[in-house]
């Protein structure tokens, strides 16, 4: 099942992840184009000189965390395709969920998203990896809340 990522109610952050979380894991599934640098690019883009790289490592230490925790693939949708980077996969809407809460400061929802993620499986490594990169982003206000 798929989303509409405009209408989920990400901020503008939110998508800039999303964007590079899914130019990220394009590199890993194809291997036609530098899909690495344009998740580079992007996060310098997005979050500017000096926290663009820190953001950028960060958001490649939750992928790694979700890729060894997870037992099947992590489903997300092509960042190239026109029709396809405005949906959420649902694997993606947990990530979106996830990093959102961690920005808002609720751990317990934090948690539970995380466990999803991982399948059941340990979470250590992605709540840390989500920690670290929550730590660099802006909080969000009391009232903004997420579907």
């Amino acid at each position: 099942m798929t989303m509409m990522s405009r209408g989920y109610g990400l901020d503008a952050c939110e998508r800039a992840l999303l964007d590079m979380v899914r130019h990220f894991l394009l590199a890993y599934t194809k291997h036609d184009h530098p899909h690495w640098e344009t998740a580079l690019e992007l996060g310098s883009r997005y979050f500017g000189a000096r926290n663009g790289p820190l953001t950028t490592f960060a958001v490649l230490d939750v992928i790694k965390a979700l890729r060894t925790s997870r037992k099947t693939c992590f489903t997300f949708n092509n960042p190239r395709c026109g029709t396809c980077r405005n949906k959420l996969s649902d694997c993606e809407r947990h990530l979106c969920r996830t990093l959102h809460f961690a920005r808002n400061g609720e751990r317990s929802r934090v948690r539970t998203e995380a466990l999803i993620l991982c399948e059941g499986f340990d979470t250590k490594a992605l709540l840390a990896a989500v920690e670290r990169l929550a730590s660099l982003l802006p909080s969000l206000s009391p009232t903004r809340a997420m579907i």
